[in-house]
């Protein structure tokens, strides 16, 4: 009887250190400069490889688009410029973000620091809610970029489009 007391009151006691622990981690301004920074990793991550897929010109022959081949919305994208640009622009966001959260722009590079132990739980769910909020952003941005009324391979990158 005296012996599960004891567990009981070590239990309580563990919670209160975790509860403590995670309060002490969520008042950190380290924390939120950092997810802060995630975020905007992020949302400019994404929003630069959505425009450069977008905006790639097409691989198709077509001389009525050649002069204006770098302002079309290209379906047929050349991947070896897809891969170039995002490529530099993912070494790029790590260089510049790297010293402020670790440049992690991913949740699964993110969860895998979890494991490695390099970052806390709290500090992690918090750095994938602000990289899925940075992503849904810039994608919504993208989107609200695309002209409608026309098939996408036939207009110019200009209109946007309103969201709702």
């Amino acid at each position: 009887m005296n012996s599960d007391r004891k567990d009981v009151t070590k239990l309580g006691n563990r919670r209160k250190r975790a509860l403590r622990s995670i309060k002490l981690q969520l008042a950190d301004v380290d924390l939120w400069r950092s997810s802060a920074a995630e975020f905007l990793a992020t949302f400019i991550f994404i929003f630069i490889v959505c425009l450069s897929h977008m905006m790639a010109p097409s691989t198709t022959q077509n001389s009525s688009f050649d002069v204006k081949s770098k302002y079309i919305i290209s379906t047929n994208s050349d991947p070896l410029q897809t891969s170039v640009g995002i490529a530099l622009t993912y070494s790029s966001l790590i260089q510049c973000f790297e010293k402020i959260s670790g440049g992690h722009m991913n949740p699964a590079v993110t969860v895998a620091m979890v494991i490695a132990g390099h970052v806390t739980v709290v500090k992690a769910v918090i750095f994938c809610l602000a990289q899925l909020g940075g992503s849904f952003t810039a994608a919504a941005l993208c989107y609200g970029n695309v002209p409608i009324g026309k098939p996408t391979n036939e207009c110019s990158f200009s209109a946007p489009r309103r969201l709702g």
